[in-house]
């Protein structure tokens, strides 16, 4: 078996893993740099058309930054002029982007949009491994990690002074690291590309429509398509079969907007199911690396934040990668407490969003949004039942919640509870764990003191 010593090797001041908006703003910023030898390893670029087809006025001030706004701007993206949602009612409501410091935003190619940060990349003299994967990771010591990889199918070693995970939501270089990554819900999106009818108008804007389920939203991009997405969590999406086309398409037609835009169109990419659950790395960056983009943090796409906040945080990942090179290091508590800091407005604003939808208020999807914590943390139990079949949570599976009973003791107050299950399991934000106990304890499987707050 050949090892990482025996394998032929590279070095490189900075390695990035992955190469999509958050990879190449962290290698174009650290090319400002002279002299710095930057490497980006990537699978490189599918068929497939890829989610992600708006950008918010907000991305000028970073593609300036990057040098690259005037590329952008004459590449042929769409215009667009803002959003429209029948979101806390059944009426379209429009919001005009004309109104913002930056003005309109853009409806996009998002392959062709990377494309456009790569080859800059490449023209700055970044070298990009393509196609490249990470097998592994081994730190030898201080600023000396060696990553395992394949390039063009054949083994090799990157070594490098630091190593910046940009590889998205499923971060694997974060995971090799023992990061924790906390998940606040399993949204999905069923995602489908049309072709528009020829000589077809539809306005220039992001359309949201809320529905029990969920919500869907539908996107113009370039050469007369539509981009036509399901927001819903796994399990609805699973029990609804809304990746079968014909299903996806039964589904659609009872929208009373988004369906009006689709009349008409036809399938160029048939539905997939793509993840979009909110996300957030606990260690954002350790000694001799950090995470950026949806590897350290992911959003609901309900936020319109999802590019600039990739090449945001690449580019303020870059800072962290330079201070470990060429300082004393002490910018990656900052870089953590921003990024902590970020996510908690995010998620206040995503609960704010939400609960403007009080039409299916006891509908799972919105169920799991809006609850309200109404439990004493510090109530302490009184009696607790066995595990049983009868078990339910919407905030929980069932697995889990028999566990979570489990750490339960008469006399401990609920936060403790909370607490052991968390230390146990991780990956669960307290705020869902402390919404299942209540569940248990308005079901009658666990009997509390001072219940309601």
């Amino acid at each position: 078996m050949m090892t990482s010593k025996s394998r032929p090797s590279r070095s490189y001041d900075v390695v990035i893993v992955g190469a999509g908006p958050a990879g190449c703003a962290a290698g174009l910023t650290l090319l400002k740099r002279a002299g710095v030898r930057v490497a980006m390893i990537d699978r490189g670029r599918t068929s497939s058309w890829k989610v992600g087809e708006s950008l918010s006025p907000g991305v000028r001030p970073l593609l300036d930054y990057l040098q690259l706004w005037s590329r952008y701007r004459d590449g042929g993206s769409l215009v667009s002029f803002g959003s429209e949602a029948a979101w806390g009612t059944d009426q379209l409501t429009g919001f005009n982007f004309l109104f913002t410091p930056h003005g309109n935003g853009w409806g996009l190619d998002r392959s062709r949009f990377e494309s456009l940060l790569l080859n800059a990349f490449r023209e700055r003299d970044g070298v990009v491994l393509q196609p490249g994967r990470v097998i592994g990771v081994e730190r030898e010591g201080p600023g000396r990690m060696v990553l395992s990889a394949e390039v063009d199918g054949q083994p090799c070693s990157l070594r490098a002074k630091f190593l910046i995970d940009a590889g998205g939501r499923n971060g694997m270089l974060c995971r090799k690291m023992q990061g924790t990554r906390v998940g606040f819900d399993d949204l999905v999106g069923v995602a489908a590309l049309m072709d528009l009818p020829v000589n077809s108008v539809v306005a220039q804007v992001t359309q949201v429509e809320a529905v029990p389920y969920g919500w869907w939203y539908s996107a113009p991009i370039p050469d007369g398509r539509l981009a036509v997405v399901l927001m819903t969590d796994a399990d609805i999406a699973a029990n609804l079969k809304a990746r079968h086309p014909q299903r996806w398409l039964e589904l659609l037609k009872r929208t009373r907007h988004v369906r009006q835009r689709a009349a008409g169109a036809d399938f160029c990419e048939m539905p997939r199911v793509v993840s979009a659950r909110s996300t957030l790395l606990q260690q954002p960056s350790g000694e001799d690396w950090v995470a950026v983009g949806d590897a350290v943090a992911s959003h609901d796409p309900l936020s319109s934040s999802g590019i600039p906040h990739a090449m945001g945080s690449g580019i303020h990942g870059t800072l962290v990668a330079a201070d470990a090179l060429f300082a004393n290091g002490e910018l990656a508590r900052v870089y953590a407490e921003h990024i902590h800091g970020d996510f908690r407005q995010y998620m206040q604003s995503r609960r704010r969003h939400y609960l403007q939808v009080s039409r299916w208020a006891d509908h799972l999807f919105w169920k799991r949004r809006c609850d309200t914590i109404r439990l004493d943390p510090a109530a302490k139990f009184e009696s607790i039942s066995e595990a049983s079949a009868d078990l339910a949570s919407v905030h929980l599976a069932k697995p889990r919640l028999n566990e979570l009973l489990k750490v339960c003791c008469v006399g401990q107050p609920v936060h403790e509870a909370a607490r052991s299950f968390v230390d146990a399991f991780p990956g669960v934000p307290d705020e869902k764990v402390i919404l299942a106990l209540q569940d248990l304890v308005f079901s009658g499987h666990a009997v509390v003191r001072n219940t309601i707050r």
